[in-house]
């Protein structure tokens, strides 16, 4: 007679297996003491390969962890890191190690590149400066050598803006400026004496001109020839030589009585001399312009002054005659 297993045991069977695979095996120990019961019989059980290849593996990991952490330099330490990560993907002290190496190589890489261009502009305006040194040099020098002393001294500023220690340009400045000295001493000296001389000369002309006095002319009409001084202050000029308490210092007549009785006065104040319209009835004109009333007009020598149309005046100056 067979014997039939029920259901519920076979299907029991038939997982067993597969549960007894996906289940960590137990690892004993192989370092425990020799005084522990059984430990030599421990020691004597061999390692599976996947046990020998996982501690090979975590051996070379450390072994390259240690080399990476004594390293200073960041590529090496980048290289070691890699290493690292291809044998433990999941190694977060070697990612992180990596990271901060190719960091490193970054920031050097542009502070080699900042240095590079730093030296470049140095280089750049070195030579700048070279140039600019020659070419203010040669100018100034032929500058200087042709006379020209203040265009030599415009030449050479760029020079010993660039390079004041040079000695090529100092010698060159100290010509320049010795010369200038010489010229300016020179220049102070003409123009002082072109004071000097403009001085006596108006002193002169002062000294000429005080000796010569203003006069009125009559140059048409009646009296005609007739020289008067304006040896006061104010004259007056009209057609009557007296009039109640008004009185005139030069009386001119006219047939046609158009000339008023206070025509106009003559105003003297040191060399200039004025004419006033006394508001008279047929106006005063002076060169042919009118004289406005109660208004100083300043008259020059050789003006010519016309009254009313029917007489006319000149003023010029004369010599002092000596007393």
């Amino acid at each position: 007679m067979l014997l039939r297993p029920a259901p519920g045991c076979l299907a029991l069977l038939l997982v067993l297996p597969c549960l007894s695979q996906s289940l960590p095996r137990p690892r004993l120990p192989t370092n425990l003491p020799a005084t522990v019961p059984g430990a030599d019989k421990v020691r004597s059980i061999p390692q599976t390969p996947g046990q020998v290849f996982r501690e090979a593996k975590q051996g070379e990991v450390s072994q390259l962890m240690a080399k990476a952490l004594a390293s200073k330099d960041p590529e090496e330490q980048a290289r070691i890191y890699t290493e690292i990560l291809i044998l433990d993907p999941n190694n977060t002290a070697a990612f992180q190690g990596r990271k901060d190496a190719l960091e490193k190589i970054e920031k050097r890489q542009a502070d080699e590149a900042q240095r590079q261009v730093q030296t470049a502009q140095q280089v750049e305006e070195s030579l700048g400066k070279e140039k600019t040194r020659r070419e203010s040099l040669k100018k100034a020098e032929n500058a200087f050598l042709a006379g020209k002393v203040e265009a030599a001294d415009r030449y050479l500023a760029p020079g010993k803006k660039v390079a004041p220690e040079d000695p090529d340009i100092q010698n060159l400045d100290a010509l320049i400026q010795r010369e200038l000295g010489s010229q300016k001493r020179k220049k102070w000296f003409l123009i002082g004496g072109g004071i000097v001389l403009g001085l006596v000369a108006i002193i002169l002309l002062i000294l000429y001109l005080r000796i010569r006095d203003p006069y009125i002319e009559i140059v048409s009409g009646e009296g005609k020839g007739k020289r008067y001084a304006i040896d006061k202050d104010h004259i007056c000029i009209g057609a009557v030589a007296q009039d109640g308490a008004g009185k005139n210092d030069i009386v001119v007549r006219d047939v046609e009585r158009m000339i008023s009785r206070f025509h106009c006065e003559i105003h003297r104040r040191g060399r200039k001399v004025f004419l006033i319209d006394c508001e008279s009835a047929n106006g005063t004109w002076v060169d042919r312009r009118p004289a406005p009333p109660n208004k100083a007009l300043r008259i020059k020598s050789g003006a010519h002054i016309d009254l009313a149309g029917t007489c006319t005046l000149r003023l010029g100056f004369e010599r002092r005659k000596k007393k």
